[in-house]
């Protein structure tokens, strides 16, 4: 009894015991194995070096697993430390033909550097350097790419433990590379808004701005413009509207300056998460790129009123940022007198289809877009698409940089000097109360 409790001792010594070089943590075996290696016949306790030995045998008599190629290393530790180097290569070479069949590929790498630290240990650095080299090639098939990190990391410590600093350096350097990208937080996507949305607070910003549009006769044109927009817990409205001045050399001398204008308004009344109704105004008087080429005494008005359907197609953290898509009906009016001469002053019931992007983030940027395409009910020929953008950076927390182009195409020739397409473009800075 007093034998076997020695033995348990000695084993258990063995197990818990932790020399200089050692830097893996190796699982110990189970109670199982434990209980076969321990329960073995008496044996003599009067010397360390028979100690050792008869601990051997009994591990000798174990089936080759990770537990036998772990008191292996021990035991091959405890010859090293008797200066019995010769026993603990053999012991050592057990150890490592086990571990190379073992299949758990992290428990390879654990045992394997180990026992290349303990060949260093006993003077054979060409062999820990061999074993070392095998342990990386089981390392870069692990497919976990943070634990290929990890068990590279560590065998560069084992690497730099030996002196051998280039290879150290080349696996620190790859090691990183595989735990950073691992590492990288992904962020979750943000929350997006649910019906019934919260109620929002006014928000309201004024800009100017100067123009560049494709009239060749319009020098210049500055203005401003102004932007609201209201979230209630059902519905929502944004108005958008701009003055501006142009000055176009080929006009009369006192009609060189001309104001224009242009206002939009969105409404959305929201049934559900998807579908709402859609109430817009869309209004502009001279505004040149909605019109024929003004001149003299020229007037241009553009009223379109606009009812429909639309239907989310993507929602932010917020009602209003948004992409819908929307069908209307409206009866679209228009007025043109072109050199004194009264071109059209109609109404012409009107289809259309607009995507309609609000509030959208690139970046730190802000976007949003109108794009329209309508078709007159009553004249094929009256046909209209509209494009409407803006872009805005800020550049601080209530100044921001914005832009923007604006492209129309009227099928329908009013004036012949007007072209079917036409372009806007604005440039400018907003302030955000």
């Amino acid at each position: 009894m007093i034998q076997k409790f020695l033995l348990c001792c000695l084993l258990i010594t063995i197990l818990s015991e932790k020399t200089n070089n050692q830097a893996l943590a190796l699982p110990l075996p189970d109670k199982d194995t434990l209980s076969e290696a321990l329960f073995t016949p008496s044996l003599a306790v009067s010397h360390p070096k028979s100690q050792v030995s008869e601990v051997l045998e009994t591990v000798n008599q174990m089936d080759d697993s990770q537990a036998k190629a772990i008191l292996l290393n021990q035991i091959a530790l405890k010859y090293i430390d008797l200066g019995e180097l010769e026993q603990a290569e053999e012991i050592l070479a057990k150890s490592l033909a086990i571990s190379k069949n073992l299949e758990e590929q992290t428990v390879q790498v654990n045992l394997l550097t180990n026992i290349a630290k303990q060949y260093a240990q006993i003077g054979q650095l060409d062999k820990a350097q061999e074993i070392l080299e095998l342990t990386v090639e089981i390392a870069n098939s692990v497919e976990d790419k943070l634990t290929q990190g990890q068990l590279l990391l560590e065998i560069a410590l084992t690497y730099q433990s030996l002196g051998l600093e280039d290879s150290s350096q080349t696996l620190i350097s790859q090691s990183q590379t595989l735990i950073s990208e691992t590492q990288t937080i992904t962020e979750e996507p943000p929350p997006v808004a649910e019906y019934p949305f919260q109620e929002e607070r006014v928000e309201f910003s004024l800009g100017f701005g100067a123009t560049i549009s494709s009239f060749r006769d319009t020098t210049w044109n500055i203005g401003t413009n102004s932007n609201l927009y209201k979230q209630w817990s059902k519905s929502d409205l944004l108005i958008n509207s701009s003055v501006s001045v142009s000055f176009d050399s080929s006009r009369a001398e006192d009609e060189k300056y001309r104001p224009s204008s242009f206002t939009a308004v969105l409404y959305r009344r929201h049934f559900n998460q998807d579908w709402h109704f859609a109430a817009n105004l869309f209004a502009v008087t001279n505004q040149e790129l909605l019109a024929a080429k003004n001149d003299d005494e020229d007037l241009t008005v553009i009223i379109t009123p606009a009812l429909g359907a639309g239907f989310n197609l993507w929602r932010g953290e917020t009602a209003k940022e948004s992409w819908d898509v929307q069908f209307f009906f409206s009866p679209r009016y228009e007025y043109d007198y072109i050199d004194f001469e009264e071109r059209r002053n109609r109404v012409d019931p009107t289809l259309g289809i607009a995507f309609i992007g609000r509030d959208v983030k690139i970046g730190r940027a802000t976007f949003n877009q109108i794009f329209v395409f309508g078709q007159s009910l009553r004249d094929s020929e009256n046909l209209i698409s509209t494009y409407n953008t803006t872009f805005s950076i800020p550049i601080s927390k209530r100044w921001s940089f914005t832009n923007r182009l604006f492209l129309r195409f009227r099928n329908e020739t009013i004036f012949e000097d007007n072209p079917k397409w036409n372009f806007y473009y604005t440039t400018g800075l907003d302030f955000k109360f």
